[in-house]
């Protein structure tokens, strides 16, 4: 990825390795992360013994491996393809769409609007796994734990392992949509650049307003297509 694409993402971007940086970023920036981080685990809630949350944060990782494997006989459009029913069934982009921009924003937005941002985001995550997984040079995962957070979401713990460098823990948030746990955010190290992302596209929404918004994420999604 060129340079300048790379250096929007700042210190969070340059922490991680190129097969996962800009995958990781562009969930982490999706939801406040308030009630995982500057918040403790809610002491009354009883051990999480559902498994769902962890099969579902194992299936997108074995995903992402099968591509991570295969990327070098893969065009972007073949891993696109791959990841996309892992990535559509792996996140609630509901929940991700409505957090990107301030609550008060989101609410001014018509139902009309709010389908376009999630569709949207649905598609520059994907796009973006299929651009950074493009490689392989011995990475693992590894699934550790899970316990419950509040609001009835649960943290499942892992770690990207990477030869020669420190590993990467990769936290999840998930919550249930239906009978299914979903992921509504992602954390390396503990890092989220949320808060500068939300400003940047809240920013663009209060000064130039909603298609302005669209059309430079379309912009990005363009750019990361280009194979």
């Amino acid at each position: 990825m060129e340079g300048s694409r790379v250096c929007q993402y700042g210190w969070f971007m340059r922490r991680l390795p190129r097969t996962i940086g800009i995958g990781i970023v562009a969930l982490a920036i999706l939801l406040p992360l308030g009630a995982v981080v500057s918040q403790p685990p809610d002491s009354s809630a009883a051990p999480d013994t559902d498994a769902g949350a962890i099969t579902t944060v194992e299936a997108f990782h074995q995903a992402l491996f099968a591509v991570m494997r295969q990327a070098d006989t893969l065009r972007f459009v073949d891993r696109r393809q791959r990841l996309a029913p892992v990535v559509h069934r792996s996140f609630d982009f509901t929940t991700i769409s409505a957090a990107v921009v301030s609550a008060s924003q989101w609410k001014e937005l018509t139902e009309a609007q709010r389908s376009r941002m999630e569709e949207t985001f649905r598609e520059l995550t994907l796009a973006t796994y299929a651009d950074r997984f493009d490689g392989y040079s011995g990475e693992q995962f590894e699934t550790f734990s899970q316990r419950p957070v509040r609001r009835g979401r649960t943290l499942v713990r892992s770690e990207l392992r990477i030869p020669d460098k420190d590993p990467v823990q990769l936290d999840y948030v998930l919550q249930r949509v239906g009978d299914e746990w979903r992921i509504v955010n992602v954390l390396a190290d503990g890092v989220s650049d949320l808060s500068v992302k939300r400003a940047e596209y809240s920013s663009i929404l209060r000064t130039s307003g909603f298609e302005q918004l669209i059309a430079q994420l379309r912009k990005q999604i363009a750019e990361l297509s280009a194979d």
